[in-house]
């Protein structure tokens, strides 16, 4: 379909807005538009234009969006474009404006030398055609009381709890939040814009806890508490979000806090990091009780770029045969020569492969999530060489799992 893709005007943003929100089902709310405006960079938004289709949303039939983002990974961090706002008018699905959009987004991001995408995908099987894979898994839990028990000899009281409003709470969490990010794959940087809508969206009855230890926040987390009574006496439930700990003893002292809060029956998490430390906390693992829940997606976007700009937890040299039909210049054979303290990766010509596979696998591996081997069984990756794959495992490995919790 022949239409004009550009990016919105100033005089256009709020039918941008309304356009968006229409395909996402969602009421437009102008006051919360309002407020994310500032985090809108125009010049990184993409509308398409039917003429015929009426003055609604100034003829905006479709729309997408990325932030320019700084992401953590393996040991380092990249510049990457955060997808968002992706929609097609539902007047005018079935007639490729997703795939233009994809398109001129792919060329933009690679234009302007972001060797990463990422996004948080409203319907799972729309993404992989063109390029992205799943990067990050999360944990959405909950914990009945009883059974917050710590192991015993474990010392959780050492460090003191202070309640305090999320506001008041803003330095010690931002402080957190970095100091987290600086070990822990695919987190994005947040701005002090950011910051600003995570603790505006937060309900009115949210609290905050702050740890401390040597002089310093090293621990804190937001909560809020829905209240309930059953027939046996009260039963409230605590959602906690927002938690981080930079020290063992800090996250024990946090979690010891929001176990124990009184009146409460049950407690819940929204997206944690797969890797939680609590379910080895708990005397009783089985009380906490998980479920897996989708993250962010990534797309490798440079393939040499991204390769080499992240560390490896083990020494590799491998030659990798990519397919990356959506965005060719990414197709071929790369030589990573790959370690802890770096790595390179650059055209390998006519190299013999150790391995093929396809970029969106690539990305489903880069943040440490997926491994070559699970992909493998999976008949989604090939090896050549014996042992290339479990040299890959070792290399893209990390000590901490990867975990998305800005979402945009």
């Amino acid at each position: 379909m022949d239409l004009e893709i550009r990016p919105a005007t100033e005089d256009e943003a709020e039918a941008f807005g309304r356009a968006s929100a229409l395909a996402f089902g969602a009421p437009f709310d102008a006051e919360r538009f309002s407020r994310s405006q500032p985090l809108v960079d125009l010049g990184r938004t993409l509308a398409a234009f039917d003429p015929g289709a009426g003055p609604l949303h100034d003829g905006i039939v479709a729309t997408a969006h990325s932030h320019a983002f700084e992401v953590s990974v393996p040991g380092a961090e990249s510049h990457a474009a955060g997808v968002a706002n992706v929609t097609v008018r539902p007047t005018h699905r079935r007639r490729g404006l997703l795939t233009a959009l994809m398109r001129r987004q792919l060329d933009d991001t690679h234009r302007r030398g972001e060797p990463l995408a990422c996004l948080w995908a409203s319907e799972a099987p729309i993404y992989r055609r063109f390029g992205y894979g799943l990067a990050t898994r999360g944990l959405r839990w909950q914990l009945e009381r009883p059974g917050t028990s710590f192991t015993p000899g474990l010392d959780a009281g050492a460090l003191e709890a202070r309640l305090m409003a999320p506001a008041d709470a803003r330095s010690a969490l931002a402080d957190l939040h970095e100091r987290t990010r600086a070990t822990t794959p695919a987190m994005v940087k947040r701005t002090q814009g950011w910051w600003d809508r995570i603790l505006h969206n937060a309900k009115g009855d949210t609290l905050a806890v702050v740890v401390e230890g040597a002089g310093r926040p090293e621990a804190a987390g937001l909560y809020s508490i829905a209240p309930s009574w059953a027939s046996a006496g009260p039963a409230n439930t605590l959602s906690a979000n927002e938690v981080y700990a930079v020290t063992p003893q800090a996250y024990a002292a946090v979690w010891r806090y929001l176990l124990d809060v009184d009146l409460v029956g049950r407690v819940t998490t929204f997206h944690r990091p797969l890797d939680e430390p609590l379910q080895w906390l708990l005397a009783n693992p089985r009380a906490l009780q998980p479920a897996l829940v989708e993250g962010l997606w990534a797309r490798l976007v440079d393939v040499g770029a991204a390769l080499g700009g992240r560390r490896y937890w083990a020494e590799a040299h491998l030659v990798l045969d990519v397919t990356d039909r959506f965005c060719p210049w990414n197709e071929g054979r790369w030589r990573l020569d790959a370690g802890i303290d770096g790595a390179s990766c650059e055209r390998a010509g006519s190299a013999d492969p150790d391995l093929h596979l396809d970029v969106a696998d690539l990305g489903a591996s880069y943040m440490g999530l997926a491994v070559f081997g699970s992909l493998q069984r999976a008949g989604l990756v090939d090896e050549d060489r014996p042992g290339a794959i479990r040299e890959a495992d070792r290399a893209f490995a990390w000590s901490t799992a990867p975990w998305a919790v800005t979402f945009f």
